[in-house]
């Protein structure tokens, strides 16, 4: 009879049919405390519980809204505000709810918005900006698909719920290089100092650079600076 309840829980949950599943492996757990399958059956329960129930309509923003990155975060925020409006005017679209965190860009901070959003059962998360690592990978232990906003290599690398929206530095010094060469005139490159965008800068572009190219001069600015 335990087998046969624990291959009928397992089925339902193949089968999709979480509510179901739980609790068949549910009543298991209280009826057959000392059953061989019994480490597997609340492995299974806590991977239905952390998986299955969210909340589909309900998006997590992850943004450094104060702190020395916090004009970065409601640029962001203004942008994630916007696409939501042009989703929802599209008549066929389902409501769409974000549900905005503040990480302040510090990691003990992001790890507690997080944790929020988990226990609000978000169905993705969009950001952070600065924290994105610490990010990714509480995500990914979490099991919640995060789409990072951030320039960095690794990134996606931490998991399978682990994706990156943002132009790699390496593809941006390749497009600005190309259209420099368009140019046969003396040319001066300007790139940002600021902490947001690292990855763009004087050496980066020095890289993707060919020694013909002695028409370039490149210079970099700091007059976009965090908290500014």
């Amino acid at each position: 009879m335990d087998f046969l309840q624990y291959q009928l829980g397992l089925n339902y949950a193949l089968e999709e049919k979480y509510d179901d599943a739980l609790n068949i492996l549910t009543e298991f757990i209280r009826r057959y405390p000392d059953n061989e399958n019994r480490i597997l059956v609340e492995s299974l329960i806590d991977e239905i519980k952390k998986n299955a129930f969210f909340q589909q309509n309900t998006i997590g923003v992850l943004l450094p809204l104060s702190g020395p990155y916090e004009k970065f975060g409601y640029r962001a925020l203004k942008g994630i505000e916007l696409a939501m409006d042009q989703f929802s005017s599209q008549g066929d679209n389902p409501p769409i709810n974000i549900s905005v965190k503040d990480t302040g860009a510090d990691p003990d901070k992001t790890v507690a918005a997080l944790e929020e959003l988990y226990q609000e059962q978000v169905a993705a998360i969009l950001g952070p900006i600065v924290t994105s690592g610490i990010a990714a990978r509480e995500a990914q232990r979490m099991g919640i698909p995060i789409m990072t906003l951030t320039q960095k290599d690794e990134i996606p690398e931490i998991g399978d719920k682990v994706f990156r929206n943002f132009s790699m530095a390496v593809l941006q010094c390749k497009w600005i290089i190309w259209i420099i060469r368009l140019m046969p005139e003396l040319t001066l490159c300007n790139f940002p100092g600021n902490h947001i965008t690292p990855g763009l800068n004087i050496p980066s572009v020095d890289q993707a650079l060919v020694p013909d190219n002695d028409h370039i001069r490149k210079r970099q600015y700091n007059n976009i600076e965090p908290g500014s």
